[in-house]
């Protein structure tokens, strides 16, 4: 039998065939959508600040030479393709377990609107994408954590994040969401004393981008939702935050039904 194949993958106990899975479907740090070279989706490097640890059996790399080079983290295609099977089992893994980081904090208005007229252009590859074609809608509706990262709550957010995170909670696996808000300033630069005194005086009640990211936040089927903002990551009261911008907005109070 040659050496390099191995037919019996599917006789193998299903706890092995997961381990086996994990080491191809699984990045302990987090994947970072389409931040990487040409817009790919990668590996958060251990040494980074958003790296994470949300497997308690896979805990975070060593921090090593390698880190400054990009690991590609996007869906295993040859894997997926094998079989039905294979499909099932390593895309539970990877869009059920791995959590998934999208940063809009470098799209402002008019990268927005360049995109939209630029349908080729590399900010689209991997991050516009899964949220915005209607090709990758069931991958997308598999995925179960999700943090999103954001300068500013603009028409991106608003026409873009906030319906593809709705459609994940309502008609896929997405309860677990974190917000973090850098509206404000430029980039990950430490903000002033008087820029904080600007944020604070900003007024987003009517903000549709703020309203749709609320509403996904309030839903009922969440099991975790996180609404942090500012330099330090301060963690907002998402009810509270709801009450200043909706009110008694009929989409922010959806109450779960059960039947039977």
């Amino acid at each position: 039998m040659d050496s390099q194949k191995f037919e019996y993958f599917f006789d193998l106990p299903p706890e092995l065939r997961e381990q086996i899975l994990c080491h191809l479907c699984l990045f302990p740090t987090g994947i970072l959508v389409g931040a990487g070279e040409d817009g790919l989706t990668i590996a958060i490097p251990s040494a980074s600040p958003l790296a994470v640890a949300p497997h308690a059996s896979h805990p975070p790399l060593p921090v090593s030479d390698q880190d400054d080079q990009e690991e590609y983290a996007g869906p295993p295609l040859d894997v997926f393709l094998a079989s039905p099977v294979l499909y099932r089992e390593a895309g539970d893994i990877y869009y059920g377990r791995n959590v998934f980081h999208v940063e809009f904090v470098s799209l402002s208005g008019l990268a927005w609107g360049r995109l939209q007229r630029w349908n080729g252009h590399p900010l689209m590859h991997d991050q516009m994408a899964l949220f915005n074609e209607r090709g990758t809608a069931g991958a997308r509706r598999r995925i179960r954590q999700v943090v999103l990262h954001l300068k500013r709550f603009g028409g991106v957010i608003s026409e873009v994040a906030a319906p593809a995170l709705e459609d994940m909670v309502l008609n896929g696996s997405l309860r677990r969401l974190r917000v973090d808000v850098r509206e404000g300033w430029a980039g990950f630069q430490i903000p002033t004393a008087t820029d904080v005194a600007r944020v604070r005086r900003m007024d987003h009640t009517a903000n549709p981008g703020l309203r749709g990211l609320l509403a996904v936040l309030a839903d009922p089927d969440m099991e975790k939702a996180e609404l942090r903002a500012g330099d330090e990551f301060l963690e907002m009261n998402i009810p509270q935050v709801v009450e200043a911008c909706a009110g008694n907005a009929a989409e922010f109070h959806i109450t779960r039904v059960r039947v039977g």
